[in-house]
């Protein structure tokens, strides 16, 4: 349990934190982003109107159309025009005696007198852009608007008004805020399907993750468990085979001797736990150790580029009690160690040396009969002998 633990709580808070992330955070900073961008368009298109009616008031001026001409083909133009996602957003204009020059849904309330409305609404709406205009000349608004003169009930709008001073106009076009609020409805939609679509996978791969962590931690455990087995074996066999084995490093420090070698040389692990204690103790004599030193390395070399045994060698070996024991060392590579095997070979080299020596004495022995049997010192060995077993003199 807690190993899952381990992998999974990592990966669900990865989920949980990104499901926090796009619904606490992003999604609202969205819903402002986006009122902001549909504030900033109003504005800049009313700004564009402003540019439309000075081009018409510089047509005025230099003569080319009247005043009153002008005014209706802007007004004609500015009625026309529509924009938005479903084309149903407008422009208004109002002149600063409080007239409604032109309004595209409200044609009722079109160059009639202010004090002749009857909607209470429109007139708080009408006097609030004329102290705007007058007061800071542009500006954002917020009222209640019936979009129809017979709608069922008004909506809460925001508005940009401008106002054009050579002919007293402010221009203004605005937006409900229900249909920003339904364009953020339909964007969180998106939003929260396509999270929902990345939650749901990262929280497969999240899954896939842990599981397959699970499976390696498993598989780790078996591999180390084998190890382990396989070790314990190892060590099994090194202790209890018969003949004398060292396990070294490459670096020659050793890591363990089995009972044989202590009993076959006497020396245990605490005696040769210093790096290069055993060539120390092995090979008392420098020459004769810088000798074996420089063997057995190119030995271990040769064997380790070609993956191969260390083949045997003698090797004179001086014991903890003294005595100098000959014995042959052959090696394996383990890995980073060297598994060291020895063979006492020292009564086999001493029957040979008194097999030798008694194959001498015997040919000496030959050669002394064929000398005592020879035709020139025979008569003189009868002689001898025959006095010897007489005991007369020996009359040569």
């Amino acid at each position: 349990m807690r190993k899952f633990l381990t992998f999974a709580l990592p990966a669900c808070l990865s989920v949980a934190l990104f499901g926090m992330t796009v619904f606490s955070y992003l999604l609202p900073r969205m819903e402002s982003a986006v009122m902001d961008n549909k504030r900033q368009t109003a504005k800049e298109l009313v700004r564009s109107l402003d540019n439309l009616l000075k081009s018409y008031d510089s047509d005025v001026s230099q003569g080319r159309i009247s005043l009153a001409e002008a005014q209706q083909r802007a007004l004609r133009r500015i009625k026309s025009f529509r924009y938005g996602p479903d084309m149903n957003n407008y422009f208004w204009i109002l002149s600063l005696e409080g007239r409604v020059r032109m309004h595209p849904t409200r044609p009722d309330i079109v160059d009639r007198d202010v004090a002749t409305l009857a909607d209470p609404q429109i007139k708080a709406l009408i006097e609030k852009v004329l102290r705007l205009a007058k007061q800071q000349k542009n500006g954002f608004i917020e009222y209640l608007w019936r979009e129809r003169k017979n709608a069922a009930q008004n909506q809460l709008k925001v508005s940009y008004c401008q106002l054009f001073k050579p002919w007293g106009w402010i221009i203004g076009s605005g937006l409900y805020y229900a249909d920003v609020r339904n364009e953020i409805d339909s964007l969180n939609r998106k939003v929260t399907l396509v999270s929902i679509g990345i939650l749901a996978i990262v929280a497969l791969l999240s899954g896939y993750l842990t599981w397959r962590g699970l499976v390696g931690i498993r598989e780790q455990q078996h591999t180390e468990t084998a190890l382990q087995q396989s070790e314990i074996r190892f060590r099994k066999l090194f202790m209890m085979a018969p003949m004398p084995m060292m396990l070294v490093k490459r670096d020659d420090g050793i890591l363990e001797v089995n009972e044989p070698f202590e009993k076959t040389v006497g020396y245990t692990i605490d005696d040769l736990s210093a790096i290069g204690k055993w060539w120390e103790l092995a090979y008392p004599d420098p020459d004769y150790r810088q000798a074996v030193m420089a063997a057995w390395r190119t030995a271990v070399n040769v064997a380790l580029e070609a993956s191969t045994l260390v083949e045997p060698s003698e090797y004179d070996i001086m014991c903890k009690d003294g005595k100098m024991r000959t014995m042959l060392a052959g090696a394996s590579v383990i890995e980073d160690s060297i598994l060291v095997s020895y063979l006492d070979i020292t009564d086999r080299k001493q029957a040979e040396k008194e097999h030798e020596k008694l194959q001498e004495q015997l040919l000496q022995s030959q050669k002394l009969e064929a000398v005592a049997f020879s035709p020139e010192v025979l008569p003189t060995t009868s002689t001898t002998c025959w006095a010897r077993f007489s005991g007369m003199p020996n009359w040569r």
